[in-house]
């Protein structure tokens, strides 16, 4: 077969991949063949190169559960990634993957799979600390009781904080570090209601900001008192 056996001799240029390609249409129309018909190896180069526009529906039909194929499709665009089967959607080295093609691809998986599985919570991790602080929403409480991690993307995502864990909401460490590394009061908003009612907090909070006045609580309460002294 003239597909089967002329690859070796389109892998050399462009334009020859760009005639392997129209070969392979003209092929699946005039034969009346899906691409399972087609040899795999000629598939993979033509989803390497990308130009599969005309193919992409029976791409998708024929290829869905290829984890390999899928993937590389997800390459060049990370929406193919939802076309993947409900098989593939469930293997966690397929969800980990993507993560690491685009992380908006979370939103393709099962919330409970990606909230409770160590190894897509570690890719999620990764890409956080690379910017990607969107996936915090999605995050264990492992990660988001993770000081060091918070401390390290505060710089890229000053609002990242609204998403840490309840048992970080009471360290005023962490909201003093906050306010001073962002110069953003802001972060107030989310402390414990323990921390609101710590005058040395506050007597703190007010050195490194004057602006934290805007988030007492109560005008009449602990934080107007401590705006007097």
């Amino acid at each position: 077969c003239f597909l089967r056996t002329g690859l070796a001799r389109y892998k050399s240029s462009p334009l020859s991949i760009m005639a392997l390609v129209g070969a392979v249409r003209r092929f699946c129309i005039v034969q009346n063949q899906s691409l399972t018909h087609v040899d795999r190896e000629i598939v993979m180069k033509i989803v390497e190169l990308g130009d599969f526009d005309e193919l992409e529906d029976e791409l998708i039909e024929c290829f869905n559960n290829d984890e390999e194929i899928m993937l590389k499709m997800g390459q060049h665009s990370y929406q193919y990634l939802d076309k993947a089967s409900p098989n593939l959607k469930t293997n966690v080295n397929f969800i980990v993957q993507s993560i690491h093609i685009n992380a908006m691809s979370v939103k393709f998986f099962p919330t409970e799979l990606l909230t409770s599985d160590e190894k897509i919570q570690q890719a999620m991790k990764e890409e956080i600390l690379s910017g990607k602080t969107e996936l915090l929403s999605l995050a264990n409480s492992v990660i988001r009781s993770d000081k060091d991690l918070f401390y390290s993307i505060m710089e890229k995502d000053p609002t990242a904080i609204k998403h840490i864990d309840d048992s970080l909401k009471g360290d005023s460490e962490l909201f003093l570090r906050w306010i001073v590394e962002t110069k953003d009061a802001s972060c107030l908003q989310f402390i414990s209601d323990s921390l609101k009612r710590d005058v040395t907090f506050w007597i703190n909070v007010l050195q490194q900001s004057p602006e934290g006045v805007n988030f007492f609580g109560n005008p009449r309460g602990i934080g107007m008192g401590v705006a007097n002294n």
